[in-house]
This record gives C-alpha cells, sequence and structure tokens, in this order.
C-alpha cells in the first residue's frame, strides 16, 4: 500500500508578485522536472527558484508550455482560480479568429477623433483598417511607402486601454521613421517613446529605470539577445496590458531561429492586440507564415493552419491604389573603356576555364563567388580581390565618371542623388571622388548608435545622421547606400526624386525595397502636397555592354513579374523568391541573392 502522505504532490497558484505563479513542492525531483519541461519550450524562460523547491513562473510563460503540449502531472494540482484563467486563456487564443467584429468606417472615425490625433489616415488607409479591425490581431502586406506604420499606429490606437504599453520589433534603421511617425500622429517623443540600444547585460536595469514610457523600440538583433530581460519586464509590468508590433515580420519567418523564437515567447506575455507588417510575407514558401502566424494566434499551428489564417486576415493595398506618378526608368547602357574590357574578358575566361575543370563535381553553391566576382569586375575590374597585377589600370571605370556628372548637375540645379551599390567599395571610392560635394554614407559598418563614429573620422556618425544630413544639409547632394543597409522602412522621397543604381545584385526584394525609398504615399511636411503626385521619379539603371549586369537586368524583371503576380493574388502556396535564393536576413548579401536558376543562367550564358 502506498503511503498519499508520503506522495509529494506540485501545487500551481497565483503568487503574490502580480502576473506570477507560484509552485510549491518539497521534492527536488519535481522542481527539477518542470524547470526542464519549461527550458525545453522557453529556452530563455524567466522562472526564478523560491524558497526549497519551490519557483515563481511568470502566467503567460505557464500559458505558453502548456499550448505547447506540456501537460501537469496527475500529482500536481492547479488552484481553482488560477485554473479557471488559464482555461479562460486558452478559450480566448483558440477562438481569436472565429468572429469577425463588423467595423465601420464611421467607428474608426469616431474612436480616432477622441484621442485628439495629429493626423487622419488616408481612404485606402481606411479601407484596410475595418478589415483589420475585424480581430484584435492582423496582418498588413501593403507595398512599401503606402503607410503600414501609419495604418499600424491607428490599428493599436483603436484597441488601446488605458495605460498599455506597446513593444515595436523591427529593424535597425526604423527605429527612426516610427519616431516621427508617432510624432507626427500623436506629438510624442521621448517622454513616450524608448529604444532599447543598450547592451543585453545592463536592459533589466535599463527598463525598469523608464516603466513610464508607452512605445518601447526594439531591433531584431537586440530583441533576441534581450529576450529575458524584455520578458522579465513585460511580466512585472503586464497588469497596465501589453500589445506588440513586428515591422518588417518576415525576420522572425525560420521557425527554429533564435529572432522567431525570442518574438513569440515574448507575444505570450501580450494581452492587448497583436499585428505583423512586411511587404514580402513568405519568400521561400508557406513554411515562412507559421511563424508569423503562431505569433498572432499564441498557439502551435500547421503550415496549412498558417496559411490559411494569414490568407484570410491580411490586408494588402498595392502600388497601383497609391495614384503616384509612374516613374522614369531609364537603362544607361556603355561599353567598359578598352583596358577595363582586356580586364574583364580575363576575368571571364578564367571563371569559365575553372567551372570546365570542375564540371564533373559542380555544384551551384560554389560557382555563386565567380558571379560576385564578375558583379564586381563589371563595374570596375580592379575593385576584385587579387586581380593580377598586369590587369590593374588607373584609369577611371565609365560608371564612376557618369555619376561624378550627374552629381555636378544636381548639384548645380539645387537637387540630391541616391546612388545605390551592393559593394562596399564602390560606395567607399564613390565618397573620395565626391568629397566636394559632402557625400552622406549608409553601408552595414555605420552603426545605428546615434553616439557612434566610424574610423575615427567625427563626420560619419549613425545611419540616422547621416540620413539627416543627406536631407537638411544643403551642402550635401548625394546619398551613397547600400540596399541591404537601408533598403527598409526610410522615406526620401521629400527630398530626392532621382536614384542611380551603380550596380545590382540579384535580390529582387532588397532592388525594389530601395525604389521605394523615394517612390511612395507621403505628404510633404511643409507643403502638404503629395510629392510623388507631383514629381516624377527617375531611376538610372547603370549596365555595363556585354558584362554580367545584362543577365542581372534580365533575370531581375523576370522575378518582379513573377512576384507581382503572387503578391496580387493573395495566395501563399507559391514561393515568392526562387527555388535556392539564399536567406538574405541570415546570409546577408554574401550570396548576391542568386536562386538556383540565376547560377545555371550565368553558367549557360558562356555556351
Amino acid at each position: 500500500m502506498f503511503n498519499l502522505e508520503m506522495i509529494k504532490v506540485g501545487v500551481f497558484s497565483y503568487s503574490e508578485i502580480p502576473g506570477w505563479v507560484s509552485f510549491t513542492c518539497d521534492s527536488q525531483h519535481e522542481s527539477e522536472s518542470l524547470k526542464t519541461e519549461i527550458l525545453t519550450r522557453i529556452p530563455n524562460s524567466q522562472f526564478e527558484v523560491d524558497i526549497g523547491f519551490n519557483m515563481l513562473i511568470p502566467k503567460q510563460e505557464l500559458e505558453i508550455i502548456i499550448s505547447n503540449g506540456w501537460r501537469p502531472r496527475p500529482l500536481h494540482r492547479i488552484e481553482n482560480q488560477l485554473l479557471a484563467d488559464l482555461k479562460e486563456r486558452r478559450r480566448e487564443r483558440n477562438s481569436l479568429f472565429d468572429e469577425a467584429q463588423e467595423v465601420t468606417t464611421s467607428n474608426i472615425t469616431t474612436t480616432l477623433e477622441g484621442l485628439n490625433l495629429k493626423r487622419e489616415p488616408t481612404t485606402f488607409q481606411t479601407e484596410n483598417l475595418t478589415r483589420l479591425l475585424r480581430f484584435k490581431s492582423g496582418a498588413t502586406f501593403s507595398v512599401p511607402g503606402a503607410g503600414k506604420t501609419s495604418e499600424a499606429i491607428c490599428f493599436w490606437l483603436y484597441h488601446r486601454r488605458a495605460n498599455e504599453r506597446l513593444l515595436i520589433a523591427l529593424p535597425k534603421v526604423a527605429s527612426m521613421p516610427w519616431k516621427h511617425e508617432l510624432n507626427q500622429w500623436l506629438g510624442w517623443g521621448n517622454n513616450e517613446i524608448l529604444t532599447l540600444n543598450e547592451p543585453a547585460t545592463n536592459m533589466r536595469n535599463f527598463l525598469f529605470e523608464n516603466p513610464e514610457k508607452t512605445v518601447y523600440l526594439v531591433n531584431y538583433h537586440k530583441l533576441r539577445g534581450a529576450v529575458s530581460q524584455i520578458a522579465n519586464f513585460m511580466a512585472a509590468t503586464s497588469s497596465d496590458g501589453w500589445s506588440m508590433i513586428l515591422d518588417e515580420s518576415h525576420y522572425i519567418k525560420n521557425s527554429n531561429g533564435s529572432t522567431s523564437l525570442a518574438a513569440r515567447q515574448l507575444s505570450g506575455f501580450v494581452d492587448g492586440c497583436k499585428l505583423i507588417m512586411t511587404g514580402t510575407p513568405a519568400p521561400q514558401g508557406p513554411e515562412d507564415l507559421r511563424a508569423q502566424a503562431e505569433f498572432l494566434q499564441g498557439l502551435p499551428l500547421s503550415e496549412d493552419q498558417s496559411r490559411d489564417l494569414i490568407e484570410r486576415i491580411h490586408v494588402r493595398t498595392s502600388k497601383e491604389d497609391l495614384g503616384l506618378l509612374e516613374p522614369d526608368l531609364e537603362p544607361i547602357i556603355r561599353p567598359h573603356k578598352q583596358i577595363h574590357k582586356n580586364a574583364y574578358d580575363e576575368l571571364v575566361e578564367n571563371v569559365i576555364e575553372e567551372i570546365s575543370s570542375n564540371s564533373n563535381t559542380l555544384n551551384l553553391r560554389s560557382v555563386r563567388p565567380h558571379m560576385m566576382t564578375l558583379r564586381r569586375a563589371a563595374t570596375d575590374p580592379d575593385s576584385v580581390p587579387g586581380i593580377p597585377h598586369h590587369l590593374v589600370s588607373e584609369e577611371l571605370p565609365w560608371k564612376f565618371e557618369y555619376v561624378i556628372e550627374r552629381i555636378r548637375i544636381a548639384s548645380k540645379e539645387g537637387r540630391k542623388i541616391i546612388v545605390w551599390s551592393t559593394f562596399v567599395s564602390h560606395l567607399e571610392r564613390l565618397e573620395n571622388l565626391l568629397l566636394e560635394f559632402d557625400p552622406a554614407i549608409v553601408y552595414g559598418a555605420i552603426s545605428s548608435d546615434p553616439n557612434a563614429s566610424l574610423r575615427g573620422r567625427a563626420k560619419i556618425g549613425s545611419r540616422e545622421w547621416m540620413f539627416d544630413k543627406f536631407k537638411f544639409d544643403a551642402s550635401c547632394s548625394v546619398l551613397l547606400a547600400n540596399p541591404a543597409a537601408c533598403g527598409e522602412s526610410i522615406s526620401l522621397h521629400h527630398w530626392c526624386n532621382e536614384a542611380i543604381y551603380f550596380d545590382r545584385s540579384y535580390n529582387a526584394a532588397h532592388y525594389l525595397q530601395s525604389k521605394d525609398r523615394i517612390h511612395r504615399y507621403g505628404q510633404h511636411p511643409e507643403t502638404e502636397e503629395h510629392t510623388c503626385r507631383i514629381n516624377q521619379v527617375q531611376y538610372k539603371i547603370l549596365i555595363t555592354e556585354d558584362t554580367i549586369d545584362n543577365r542581372i537586368n534580365d533575370r531581375l524583371e523576370e522575378k518582379i513579374t513573377a512576384q507581382n503576380v503572387l503578391l496580387e493574388s493573395g495566395q501563399f502556396h507559391i514561393a515568392l523568391e526562387e527555388e535556392g535564393t539564399p536567406d538574405s536576413t541570415i546570409q546577408g548579401e554574401q550570396s548576391g541573392g542568386a536562386s538556383d536558376q540565376d547560377v545555371l543562367d550565368f553558367i549557360n550564358s558562356f555556351r
């Protein structure tokens, strides 16, 4: 016979600390078993060891592990009120998208008018909001420049309760635009908005020193590094309520990645609204939607369930809906100078020989470095690392001469130009050649820390400083930029309507995002005119004749046409990107965004 009094029982009950649950037991085995169950599902769990073998667990984390399959052992007991609340929370999550609440334009207008906002949503933004606001969680996949940030602010304000806080996860470059939009809509500044720029080791203190803020901005890199500290703060302040927004939510598409796990862990602390925002929701197919859908619903979902959910609730504004003037895209096609052509041709011969000698064991990945070599050489053969000495030339390649002349003309006319390049070496050489035009420069090494400098030069500060310099400093006529570093979230259309593409990679998403920096919806802050409805945007695409530039141009056109069809269809069972396209959020631009088809096209161009 078992002596029931000898059996170790674990009891879950509400803690005296708001938002926390106590697990009381007198068995090390029970305590360690529960710790293992929690850490298996939440690697950055906030649980704390209390007196003896007892534990303190954030209530939201208990909900998360239950959602992910954990069940109390038969000898565990859950206090009645806690059990009832857990069941109700589970029911809420399961039924989150069951019933759509009808929201009219009149409902939106009345609610927002009561908040004394400084702006009003546009007609197409209001139409999207009538669909988004049917549920407490939503997805907006509008084209860049359509005002997704404005939609998100209105979505949150419509749902917001008194004293509720908002956490926004975003790319590094997006903090400045969000601050600007929150100021334009609400007049908010540093008293209401906090950017989480502190090191992870100091993040907890930083947060608890600033509990009076309303909006907390955190980039995805900081999010995954400081998820424990942020979760701890959200748990401690849960009585006021939290909402959460993911800007460029495709950053969490890798379900097993640390960024994705961090975002979904923090979503468990959200009892307000949730929103995902991106123009490319499923770059590599429907599996990309699963983490984003799970963030919204707070439950594990299959690929089919995720796709069905997103297809049902998402909204999208197309480029045509914005009423902008059609941009003028002009390919500038010129041959290499003879000395550079000789160098390029010899590099091509080397590539052909290398590919031919390895034809029996050739794999597509091994070809990509050769593509990178010729991408560099199509602009400037001297920029190729390890180029033979006899191929080096002191003569300036034609693309550099073209850019210098265009900037000179623009400077005389009081205009500004953006020059895009995927290679930092090209940007830095242009910077030295354009010193008289006081260039701003932004690429990956330019810090998003407002106090940072680079190479010991005081004039090179943060990305925000560079953008402000380009916009407001009359002596600065040109911004030299890398699409991977500032192709997202930046609005420059009020200050610039011409962009030169010095070179391009195969990455269609980066190319499209960079184009939208100056071709987007929005009123000029001074004239209140819709800039891109009255000023035509110009794109100059520099293509060196008979080089890989030609192949890149053709492949980008094919990809963009196919992607537009898929995005407008609103169906996500087909990948936006071609098979074999590297994930640029993980691998950056090292691969040049080349898909398997791009590599095959490159190989076939030599046959």
